[in-house]
């Protein structure tokens, strides 16, 4: 295994590149992963991984993760506690870190018509709260999760790292403008809304269709879903809160109804 003692080695750059710029992410097809269970998740749901780097600590700790990474990656360098230091984007770092290439689960118009359960994220700009929807809906066995309204970057780090693997195994769909798409597939698909308004229909009542797949779409931290794209859905859901509170995280309610939702299936 080749070492890189040098924070200024071409390789290291490209991963500082790819974690800090979505544009080079985007240029390249490029994302990175750190950490011990997402690595692993990625070698076991066979991830085209360019590069692996990787501490002397981690290999004399965990000799058989080193060597399914050294299997996996194309290429596999080992790298000091210093440059570590460089990679890393957590408090205590595990020593092993991928470029890898991105995903190829993609869903489209054809393969959305063939599922059950569908979440469309509408303008989520929170890394937090994106990961723990796609950690949730892999939780519950969503079908696949649609990006709309410019949500924040799937292959962000913060991202990547709230997903805890979830990312790695959940097909994804961009579109730029969620009315437009629900109103492309009306009659084709049952779509819902979730809004904070008491007139809605409770979460808990409502029953999906068995003839159509349904997509559960779910609005930004700040604003909820716009008014469009509301009036593009079938139906306008809500979860009935007891206490004085008037809406919920993004990501919480995201939860709430998700779980709802497969309860039902």
């Amino acid at each position: 295994m080749e070492r890189i003692t040098s924070r200024e080695n071409p390789k290291i750059k490209e991963y500082v590149r790819l974690a800090g710029n979505k544009k080079d992410r985007d240029q390249l097809g490029l994302f990175v992963i750190e950490g011990k269970k997402v690595c692993l998740e990625a070698f076991c749901e066979q991830v085209n991984i360019k590069t692996a780097f990787l501490t002397r600590r981690f290999l004399e700790e965990h000799p058989e993760t080193a060597a399914q990474a050294e299997a996996a990656a194309e290429e596999t360098y080992l790298i000091s506690e210093e440059i570590e230091a460089k990679l890393t984007g957590c408090k205590t770092p595990q020593g092993i870190f991928c470029v890898c290439k991105k995903l190829d689960k993609l869903l489209d118009v054809d393969t959305i018509l063939n599922k059950r359960l569908l979440v469309m994220l509408c303008g989520v700009q929170d890394p937090g709260n994106l990961g723990t929807v796609l950690r949730t809906a892999d939780a519950f066995g969503v079908d696949g999760v649609i990006l709309a309204d410019n949500c924040c970057d799937v292959y962000s780090p913060k991202v990547v790292r709230s997903t805890m693997g979830s990312l790695l195994r959940t097909p994804l769909l961009w579109t730029k403008d969620s009315a437009e798409f629900l109103r492309s597939l009306h009659g084709r698909v049952y779509s819902a809304a979730a809004v904070v308004d008491r007139d809605a229909l409770p979460m808990e009542e409502l029953r999906l269709p068995v003839d159509r797949p349904c997509i559960l779409c779910i609005g930004s931290e700040g604003s909820g879903l716009s008014a469009g794209t509301a009036a593009a859905c079938d139906q306008r859901v809500t979860i009935r809160m007891r206490g004085n509170a008037e809406s919920l995280n993004a990501a919480v309610a995201a939860a709430v109804l998700m779980w709802e939702l497969q309860k039902n299936r």
